[in-house]
């Protein structure tokens, strides 16, 4: 990492929202899109994509009211034209400032998207031409759209996806995978941060998992011995370490970043309690209730996760090492069946509507998460309070304050 200027090396406090969010991104960018948007460099220019995502939820927010209860009933009206004339000349600060970030974004996503096209269509000249076409590629094409572009150009013509739905599709990975990460990361740095136990013993971890891969001499080219060097190690390594693991999935639990979702029923349900819930009557015992057809509902999964009925007396407590012992014994950390698509969590939901980027949220974590420990230490200033704020995205603040800030000590190991 080079964000630590050298002028105030070895240890120096660091506002760490800042940087996971531009870790987040640019790990979405180069892994989702094949695109580049920020060096990580102290000093780097931030890039328009970058600004613009980060102020969208910020923008759209002061917008709710009309979004609810007046754009609904005329956001087809006339041509996409018209309606573009509409925003531009309505006197609204907060529409024509979220007008400015989606031409930004919209923009940005198409020139991916054609870039992606030209990558396609050289490759596929390569390849008539009988070239190889993955010398000096690097990962080069591996990327989601890339992909997904390749897959889409040789579609049947009733399957393809035409542009507008690749582009919409870039924008879904960037959200997605974005603040719920980063807000994942600072709460572990936070943690880690006031239980220095633990930091030091997942330390440890890592550089033996180091260690150990230099003694055995389990290179495979140069780069892997970089990558070594430089604190990476690969899949199978990162996911074979036990209390890593236990962290991650012990902080994802208890802190979800995304406490609640909104869903609305497609048909009229029938939906069951866990338990018999008393009536206000004092007498009668409820067991399941009615849900109509078209009724918003709102899954706790914050409650979810802390259920004493399911995770035990001690469901509130942080303690990693529950996971750890449950591997090491071969059993289930719980008895009962949760509809979660990620280790008996509700945290990235469930059914068809779960998130398919879980995997590759706790890949980003780990790989980050042993970068940063691997070279730092981390403590919590003396002066300031930090609190965390239950917004859609929860986020960490300072002394009471509304900016997303965590403010950490940090310290060359």
């Amino acid at each position: 990492m080079t964000f630590i200027p050298d002028s105030i090396r070895p240890r120096c406090q660091i506002e760490m929202v800042h940087w996971v969010k531009r870790t987040s991104l640019e790990l979405i960018g180069q892994s989702g899109l094949g695109y580049s948007f920020d060096p990580l460099t102290e000093n780097a220019v931030e890039h328009p994509y970058s600004r613009s995502v980060k102020m969208f939820n910020e923008v759209s927010s002061k917008l709710i009211f009309a979004q609810t209860f007046f754009l609904p009933f005329v956001y087809n009206i006339g041509s996409p034209k018209f309606r573009r004339w509409v925003v531009d000349t309505v006197p609204w600060k907060s529409l024509h400032d979220l007008r400015d970030i989606v031409d930004i974004m919209h923009g940005t996503a198409c020139e991916i998207v054609e870039a992606k096209k030209k990558e396609y269509y050289e490759r596929k000249e390569k390849e008539e031409m009988g070239l190889d076409v993955d010398e000096g590629k690097g990962r080069k094409g591996k990327d989601i759209i890339s992909v997904l572009i390749k897959a889409n150009m040789e579609a049947d013509e009733r399957d393809k996806l035409d542009d507008d739905e690749l582009t919409g599709q870039i924008a879904t990975l960037t959200f997605a995978a974005m603040d719920t990460t980063s807000s994942a990361l600072a709460r572990l740095l936070h943690l880690l941060s006031e239980h220095q136990d633990v930091q030091d013993k997942l330390r440890d971890e890592i550089q033996r998992a180091h260690a150990f891969k230099r003694s055995e001499g389990q290179f495979q080219s140069d780069e892997d011995y970089e990558d070594v060097e430089e604190g990476q190690l690969n899949y199978d390594q990162l996911m074979s370490l036990p209390f890593l693991d236990g962290v991650v999935r012990e902080t994802l639990r208890l802190y979800p970043p995304a406490p609640t979702v909104l869903r609305e029923t497609v048909q009229d349900v029938l939906l069951p309690f866990s338990k018999p819930l008393l009536s206000s009557d004092g007498k009668t015992y409820i067991t399941e209730v009615v849900v109509p057809k078209g009724t918003k509902v709102f899954p706790g999964l914050h409650a979810a996760n802390r259920n004493k009925d399911v995770w035990g007396q001690d469901a509130e407590e942080w303690k990693p090492e529950r996971w750890v012992k449950a591997a090491e014994s071969g059993q289930k950390v719980v008895s009962e069946r949760i509809p979660g698509v990620y280790s008996h969590l509700m945290t990235f939901i469930g059914g068809g509507r779960a998130c398919i980027g879980f995997k590759f949220a706790e890949l980003e974590i780990k790989v980050t998460l042993c970068v940063l420990l691997s070279k730092f230490k981390f403590n919590l200033p003396k002066d300031k309070d930090i609190s965390w704020r239950m917004t859609p995205v929860v986020s960490p603040s300072v002394d009471g304050g509304n900016q997303p800030k965590l403010p950490l000590i940090v310290t060359r190991v």
